[in-house]
């Protein structure tokens, strides 16, 4: 019988075998970035069900607020019934006071500048009201940079700008998973 441990390092392999697909979008071999993405969200809402609490759904979609809709956000915990939803691809639009946590998938870590998750922050914030928030967390699929400090420094710079927490899954080079950021997301997950 698999210890907890082992299975949780099968589940995050099998995650990350995402990055194949990538590399074969970056090739031009067929399968569109967009493509990618949409299957890498899918895959790691897939692997949040199997240890989120009953009592929350997790979908693609996107925050209704009054009249405001927020942009396609990749991940969305949320309690009850969505205010509308397409069961046949996993979108939803939910209410604001019904978000639990919101996760934005990214591919890479190191290629893009900081400043784009700023303001992908602060445009999720417009959906915060005084009554009701909720932790904006980023996964990234890979990691290409070496240097434990640099990759801390980012994710403090990242923490700095109000996401509750960074994960990433491996590196590409190294083939070499971030198992602690695996185990620490998964606790975040069964917290929640």
């Amino acid at each position: 019988m698999p210890t907890t441990d082992e299975i949780l390092t099968i589940r995050m392999k099998r995650l990350g075998q995402v990055l194949e697909l990538y590399k074969l979008s970056k090739q031009g071999k067929g399968i569109h970035p967009f493509v990618v993405g949409l299957i890498g969200s899918s895959s790691l809402i897939e692997e949040i069900r199997r240890d989120l609490s009953p009592k929350y759904s997790v979908k693609w979609g996107q925050i209704i607020s009054g009249d405001n809709i927020s942009k396609e956000v990749d991940v969305i915990i949320f309690e009850g019934k969505p205010f509308y939803e397409w069961e046949n691809i996993d979108y939803a639009l939910v209410p604001q006071e019904q978000v639990k946590a919101v996760i934005e998938v990214e591919t890479n870590f190191s290629t893009k500048k900081l400043d784009k998750y700023k303001t992908l922050f602060d445009k999720l914030k417009e959906f915060f009201s005084p009554q009701h928030s909720f932790p904006i967390y980023l996964f990234f699929f890979y990691n290409k940079i070496e240097n434990p400090q640099i990759i801390d420094a980012k994710i403090k710079q990242l923490k700095g700008f109000g996401y509750k927490d960074v994960f990433i899954l491996r590196y590409v080079k190294k083939e070499e998973y971030f198992d602690d950021h695996w185990i620490r997301f998964i606790n975040m997950i069964k917290t929640l």
